[in-house]
């Protein structure tokens, strides 16, 4: 996924998805960083419907000023995603 962003900044990633199976898991790239392996492999949700979904644990992310992509990447099959969110971290 790309997208543009107006400023470089801290954001926490965190993706609602169901997941029912230990192979689903997946490598999340930031701007073809590695940030996370072995994401969203949660596999106690209890299935793959709406009801099953749950949001993953925050994965934090350093987001470039301008252009910027997310990749999600996996030799096998996929976790089923609904949202993805970034979340600005605020500085106190």
């Amino acid at each position: 996924y790309g997208f543009t962003a107006s400023h470089k900044d801290s954001y926490s990633l965190v993706v609602l998805y169901a997941n029912n199976e230990d192979r689903r898991s997946l490598t999340i790239k930031v701007n073809h960083k590695i940030i996370a392996q072995k994401a969203l492999g949660k596999t106690s949700l209890g299935g793959w419907d709406n009801q099953d979904r749950e949001w993953s644990e925050s994965i934090p992310v350093l987001l470039e000023k301008g252009d910027n992509s997310i990749s999600f990447v996996s030799n096998t099959v996929f976790p089923h995603i609904s949202k993805i969110k970034l979340v600005q971290v605020t500085k106190d």
